[in-house]
């Protein structure tokens, strides 16, 4: 999706991504990442990795937004229900690649592209996430959205009037 300077928010279309697609999309690029036998297969692979991981924080985003607005909404609800599952397992996706850009052999090179910030965001990246805790993460999302909706839910009374 191309996003101009003159697209509202309201003009932003929403598509839940399909997760059976992100699965295979990104382990075909992390395969082709970990096979790579030159600098430009591998930021081919990277530049697959980012554009997948922008679809899907786009949707995100949006979806995350328009709920936050009227938690109220049957459609965006369900879409937050949604990314309070899958944005943990998600995560393990970037975790792989995290530790797989740790890994290349095209390290040095990459370093020359991109700047050691990014070697150094995947390594506590590492740090903070293993695959045991998605059900814990996806536990701690469901709670976080409960309160927000509570929140948001509060009606208060005063001099006669209803905020």
């Amino acid at each position: 999706m191309e996003i101009t300077q003159t697209a509202t928010f309201a003009e932003l279309r929403y598509e839940r991504p399909v997760m059976e697609t992100v699965a295979k999309a990104m382990e075909q690029a992390l395969e082709q990442f970990a096979s790579a036998q030159d600098l430009t297969t591998v930021q081919e692979a990277m530049d697959t990795i980012y554009g997948i991981r922008a679809d899907f924080d786009r949707a995100y985003n949006i979806a995350y937004v328009r709920h936050s607005c009227d938690t109220r909404d049957a459609f965006y609800e369900a879409e937050n229900a949604f990314f309070d599952e899958q944005l943990p397992v998600f995560a393990q996706y970037k975790s792989q690649f995290y530790q797989a850009l740790l890994d290349t052999p095209f390290r040095e090179e990459l370093v020359n592209v991109h700047g050691r910030q990014l070697f150094a965001i995947a390594e506590l990246s590492l740090r903070t996430f293993r695959p045991e805790i998605i059900e814990d993460l996806q536990e701690e999302n469901r709670l976080a959205s409960a309160y927000t909706k509570l929140k948001a839910g509060a009606q208060i009374d005063l001099r006669g009037e209803t905020y």
